[in-house]
């Protein structure tokens, strides 16, 4: 009887010893976050995220149009071209607003006219297919600067086909999830008009759930980014964790453009062109919000994680050249170290 006490004391010992030691340590990971967000801000700056910006909202706008005629295309075989059109335009004010908006309904009423004859429509597709992806090239270089790689020497047409179909997978992942938002929408107005006549309480409970969805999808969206289009070896939690905080600032980004362009004279000052300076204002600040995201997961994996970085096949790491970041990362490092 004696020793079944002592071994249930023991347990009890270790169990609160363990608890304790999960409290530090957390304590320590919550103190250590101002430090994380000072080092991802000198990186952001030092990778000249600024400019990596300006370029990346210059390559949407010229491969805008071609994803949404592949949009078009898949969502089309489900809803028809013309409900499509519509579906997409629904999907995307959601995510960016109404103003950005009015600038992919305008592209779309564009776009999506057909070219006439087969060489024609052959040329077209051609066109198509590689101008989609020149936005989603300029974001995985981008994101390799901010890993810090680079190619091995004497891949060029290699990787300039790896680059094509790798960034293409990112088109198909927009789509596929564009496409499952688009049915998850449908059910949801089909469930809110059976709610309102039979269970009225139930309707703002389902707005909450829609805008959960839709936080969910943007999430989804910046860990496969994160995850497939840098050329490094990655694991899921610190992904997760990134794109978790850029879900996060690309909500309240979107609440406070959409509240400053309620009061801006946009339309006035530029004319015609308002609607466009709107949507490269919301791109710009789109992608600077990305970069961020993505040195946050950076830094993150450089602090937390045990093992060095490792690139994918036919890329090598590059040396920082700003003793500014390296000293920050080795400060963090070492106090962590430390504790």
């Amino acid at each position: 009887m004696n020793g079944y006490i002592c071994i249930m004391n023991l347990k009890n010992h270790l169990s609160k010893f363990r608890t304790r030691r999960i409290i530090a340590k957390s304590r320590e990971h919550y103190r250590k976050i101002p430090k994380v967000l000072w080092a991802t801000l000198i990186e952001f700056l030092d990778d000249k995220a600024l400019k990596m910006g300006a370029s990346l909202s210059y390559f949407t706008l010229i491969s805008l149009a071609p994803i949404l005629v592949i949009l078009i295309a898949v969502i089309g075989f489900i809803y028809g071209q013309e409900a499509a059109k519509g579906e997409i335009v629904n999907q995307i004010s959601e995510f960016i607003g109404e103003y950005p908006a009015q600038v992919i309904q305008s592209l779309i009423l564009s776009a999506a006219a057909p070219d006439t004859g087969f060489i024609a429509t052959l040329i077209g597709v051609g066109v198509l297919f590689f101008s989609s992806l020149a936005v989603f090239v300029e974001l995985k270089e981008s994101l390799n600067i901010i890993w810090g790689i680079e190619p091995i020497p004497g891949r060029g047409l290699k990787n300039i086909f790896y680059y094509r179909l790798k960034s293409f997978l990112i088109v198909g992942i927009i789509a596929a999830l564009l496409l499952v938002s688009t049915i998850l929408s449908t059910i949801s107005v089909v469930v809110s008009n059976f709610a309102t006549k039979h269970f009225p309480d139930f309707v703002n409970y389902l707005a909450l759930i829609n805008a959960f969805t839709s936080i969910v999808m943007i999430t989804v969206l910046f860990a496969c980014i994160f995850k497939f289009l840098p050329d490094v070896k990655v694991k899921w939690k610190y992904v997760w964790f990134g794109a978790f905080i850029t879900s996060g600032l690309f909500y309240i980004g979107k609440y406070l453009i959409t509240t400053y362009l309620q009061y801006a004279t946009f339309s006035s000052t530029y004319g015609a062109a308002g609607s466009l300076v709107v949507f490269l204002v919301w791109i710009n600040y789109s992608s600077l919000i990305l970069f961020f995201g993505a040195e946050l997961t950076q830094v993150t994996r450089k602090y937390y994680s045990k093992t060095e970085l490792e690139p994918k096949n036919g890329f090598v790491k590059i040396k920082k050249v700003s003793t500014l970041v390296a000293d920050s990362v080795e400060k963090l490092k070492n106090s962590n170290n430390d504790k």
